[in-house]
């Protein structure tokens, strides 16, 4: 006898570690920029070059890119000016793992927890950051499922079978998304001297899955600061919202699929270029973005439980497969605000721009409710009527909390889940006391399994030949006890589920094979 198998492909964490670096240099102003005055705002984003991994030690090299916008001065200015300067830091770390993860597909995501930029003096710069890493392990293992048995000359060979739920990943996939837009000025502001300052943001991203690969849209919070061609040289500045899409090639995807996209800008480039009337009145924007695709697929599979005859040796050897249903796949929004006071508001002329961050800091489960807790990081920009400071920003925290309810009250063992935060929507402004209001919109991205274990037949070893039954009875009377179902009954008594049921036509006739027999019930077993 031979067992038919059909085996399925699953990514499965081994081990995940966290790890936080603290990244800490002194970097000279360029000799083409003014002193420094005064840091206004300060801008810093952490990328993950490569991951090296040697047993159970991974090696994770990457850059911090930082930027930061000051009021400068020099001899040759009739007034002070912002200037940007940028840099980078390499950092290369060695993080411990908890398991052996040669071979394995290993992810890290990077971080910045606090950044910290101030003036050592009016040349130098000192930058602080610290940094937490999260690596990911996961293995590819093969799940050997029994769907049935090949032809065989015993045809008293009872099948159990049972019909399996489950999610599998189908999809595992890294790819770089590109976005070009190009903006131009509306009449009335100046052209383009010199920018200044920018913040680009990705909000409302939205992914679904075709059969020919991963459509995304979204929108993109383009801010600008520059310095206008005009004699004075004024402080200039442009906020749009451009919506985008577009489409990644994603192998083995279908529509059918459950994706589930992480991403992150590593990339961006903004410069001011020439209209058609050859003025500097256009903006070339182009953000890249990594993407993380992950896509799920439902499927149910007919598998063979357990298999045995009542007349011949059958030896099963059976494994545990850890399997996992889809609970919830939810965009859970939530609204969020804070207040925060200027010290000079007098000096305050208008705020021209709020840009956020949300960070995650604790999940916890309890009676079917996940509670996410985290903190949204704002700053607001504002221009002030001063002319030794023209420029000013102000950071505020923002606690929040929301709930996930989930369908089943399963336990917290056999949760599984992934929650991704996003800022979709901010908006800052003041009112007559000189207190700044953020409003956000803060949307969470969830996704949550439940696990269970499945014993599934490994291997078998069929006899042949008869056992010897003749100190068994050919009819038993059997009380039931509540706890065995029809098919532990009738393998237990080396007879078929077939025969009980016509052998008790009036009592077993609405049983089931999986259907515990209720406590008391006498049934009639005939041998096979």
């Amino acid at each position: 006898m031979r067992l038919r198998t059909e085996n399925i492909h699953e990514y499965r964490i081994k081990c995940n570690s966290i790890a936080q670096i603290t990244l800490d240099d002194d970097f000279n102003v360029p000799d083409n920029k003014a002193d420094i005055e005064l840091i206004v705002k300060e801008w810093g984003d952490v990328q993950v070059d490569s991951v090296k991994v040697n047993k159970d030690k991974a090696t994770v090299e990457g850059e911090l890119k930082y930027a930061l916008l000051f009021i400068g001065s020099a001899s040759n200015m009739e007034r002070m000016q912002p200037v940007k300067m940028e840099g980078k830091m390499p950092f290369s770390e060695n993080v411990n793992l908890s398991d052996d993860a040669t071979g394995d597909y290993v992810t890290c995501q990077a971080s910045i927890e606090d950044l910290s930029i101030k003036a050592i003096n009016s040349r130098k710069i000192s930058v602080k950051a610290i940094v937490t890493l999260k690596i990911v392990c996961e293995n590819l293992q093969d799940i050997q499922m029994v769907t049935g048995i090949e032809e065989t000359e015993n045809t008293d060979i009872q099948q159990l079978q049972r019909e399996l739920e489950f999610v599998q990943l189908a999809v595992n996939q890294r790819d770089n998304f590109r976005i070009r837009e190009n903006i131009s000025l509306p009449a009335g502001k100046s052209d383009i001297q010199e920018i200044i300052w920018d913040d680009v943001n990705v909000r409302n991203m939205n992914t679904r899955l075709a059969d020919d690969g991963l459509k995304l849209t979204g929108e993109l919070d383009v801010f600008v600061m520059y310095l206008g061609t005009d004699d004075s040289r004024a402080i200039q500045w442009y906020e749009t919202t451009v919506n985008f899409d577009g489409s990644l090639d994603i192998s083995g995807c279908s529509a059918d699929m459950i994706p589930y996209v992480n991403y992150q800008v590593i990339g961006k480039a903004i410069e001011g270029r020439p209209d058609l009337d050859g003025e500097n009145r256009d903006i070339s924007v182009e953000v890249v973005m990594d993407m993380d695709v992950k896509a799920y697929e439902e499927r149910k599979k007919d598998v063979i439980a357990d298999i045995y005859s009542p007349t011949c040796r059958l030896e099963l050897t059976t494994s545990d497969t850890l399997l996992r249903t889809l609970l919830v796949h939810n965009k859970v929004a939530s609204r969020v605000s804070g207040n925060l006071q200027l010290e000079k508001y007098a000096d305050l002329m208008q705020i021209c721009n709020c840009t956020a961050t949300v960070q995650l800091d604790d999940c916890s489960y309890s009676n079917g409710e996940i509670t996410a807790e985290g903190i949204v990081l704002a700053n607001v920009f504002y221009i002030t009527s001063n002319d030794n400071q023209p420029l000013g920003s102000v950071k505020t925290v923002i606690p929040f909390a929301n709930k996930i309810s989930l369908p089943d009250n399963v336990s917290e063992k056999e949760l599984e889940y992934s929650i991704k935060p996003t800022v979709e929507q901010l908006a800052a402004t003041i009112n007559s006391a000189g207190v700044i209001e953020v409003k956000a919109t803060i949307s969470l991205d969830v996704i949550c399994f439940r696990n269970y274990n499945y014993t599934g037949i490994k291997e078998s070893i069929f006899d042949n030949e008869k056992m010897d039954l003749s100190d068994k009875p050919s009819m038993t009377g059997y009380i039931a006890d509540g706890t065995k179902t029809l098919w532990d009954v009738a393998k237990t008594y080396h007879t078929t589920t077939e025969s009980i049921k016509r052998s008790n036509s009036k009592t077993a006739e609405e049983f089931t094979e999986l259907s515990k027999v209720p406590r008391g019930t006498k049934l009639l077993l005939v041998r096979g």
